[in-house]
Order: C-alpha cells, then sequence, then structure tokens
C-alpha cells in the first residue's frame, strides 16, 4: 500500500464539493425537527513488533505502511470519509468538539508513535456549534445538573471558539500541536474550514 498525499485528498474534495448538498444549519435544531445520534468509534493501535493474528486494517498499520490522521468536529453534517473519498487504511479520522487538537492530543501522540505519520489534516467548519457556547456557560449547564464535582469540572475543556473566528481557531490549533513537546517536530501539520453549507474547503494553513 503506498502513501496517499495531502494533495491528493484535496484533490478528492474538489469532486465531493461538486455535488454537496448542505443539511441544515445550527440556528436549525430543535427537538421537532432535527434528532442526531452519537457514535463513538474506538480504533485500535497495535506495536510493529506484535505477533497477534490480526485483522488486515490492524496489520496495515502494525507492518508500518501508515495512515494520514485527520481532526474534525464530531458534527454529524461532517462526513469526512466522503470528503475526502477516503478508502479503508488510507486514514485514522479523529473527532471531538469542534475539533479542537488540545482534545486530540493524546490520539495524535498515539497514532504518531506507532505508526510512520508523515502530516495531519486539522478540519474545523463554518456553523460549529462550538460558536455558540463559552467554556463558562457549558460548565454552568453541566453544573445545574450535577452536583458535588465542581473542581472536577472546572478541569474540563469543551472546545469554545472565541468570538466565532473559525479560521482562528485552526491556526491555534495548528499553534498548539507544533509547539507541544509531544508532538514529533518532523510532522508537518495542515489546516482547513469546510463551509458546511456549500460544501467548499479552505485552506488556512499549508
Amino acid at each position: 500500500m503506498s502513501f496517499v498525499t495531502v494533495p491528493e485528498f484535496l484533490k478528492r474534495h474538489q469532486k465531493y464539493a461538486e455535488t454537496y448538498t448542505p443539511a441544515w444549519k445550527f440556528s436549525d435544531i430543535n427537538e421537532k425537527t432535527i434528532q442526531t445520534h452519537v457514535l463513538i468509534s474506538m480504533w485500535a493501535l497495535v506495536p510493529r513488533s506484535s505477533s497477534l493474528d490480526l485483522p488486515l486494517h490492524f496489520t496495515t498499520i502494525r507492518d508500518g505502511k501508515a495512515n494520514l490522521p485527520s481532526v474534525t468536529c464530531l458534527d454529524p453534517r461532517l462526513e469526512p470519509e466522503r470528503m475526502f473519498d477516503l478508502h479503508k487504511g488510507e486514514a485514522s479520522v479523529i473527532r471531538n468538539v469542534a475539533g479542537r487538537a488540545k482534545s486530540a492530543l493524546t490520539e495524535v501522540m498515539a497514532i504518531t508513535e506507532l505508526a510512520p505519520i508523515k502530516d495531519i489534516m486539522l478540519v474545523h467548519h463554518s456553523d460549529c456549534g462550538a460558536t455558540h457556547f463559552t467554556e463558562e456557560s457549558m460548565k454552568k449547564l453541566v453544573a445545574a445538573r450535577v452536583s458535588g464535582h465542581d473542581e472536577e469540572l472546572q478541569s474540563m475543556y469543551f472546545g469554545e471558539i472565541v468570538g466565532g473566528d473559525i479560521e482562528r481557531s485552526v491556526k491555534e490549533d495548528v499553534e498548539f500541536l507544533r509547539a507541544s513537546p509531544f508532538v514529533k517536530k518532523e510532522l508537518t501539520i495542515h489546516g482547513y474550514v469546510i463551509d458546511v453549507i456549500t460544501g467548499e474547503l479552505k485552506t488556512v494553513v499549508e
């Protein structure tokens, strides 16, 4: 299996954007019109020295035929597999609230330690739910429901995008990963914003 480059992923995305149809806007959400579901996908990575009898999609990582990690939001409107026409074994998709790098740090550390990764694509998107709350407001919402865990709650990070500035959040997260002592300096980290209305992908950081 050969490496798929970032330019190839971007080329595939152009075809996706040409036929893209928007799903909905965050302001459209209410209990009567939209129901969303949460899927938690757990990936297991096995060191290359492992002698376990593994399915094909695990052995490709163990044998050093690396894929490219993408960090993006868990918003159900985003479809990384379709956005970049991903095939099995080509990319590990790390998803969290707003696609924030801080929340994805341990996942980035694990995948880049266990597989020969060269690039990371960080993708945020327009109309993100994280532009509709602040860290303080989210913690107040949770505190109203859960009592006796104030100290633990205050240490949590929910991924607020300050001022609704998506491009700034991408730049902040790319800089966070580049500056982290836990992230390999030889990695190339790219930053993008995808428009959920048009499907177009904008390069923010090369």
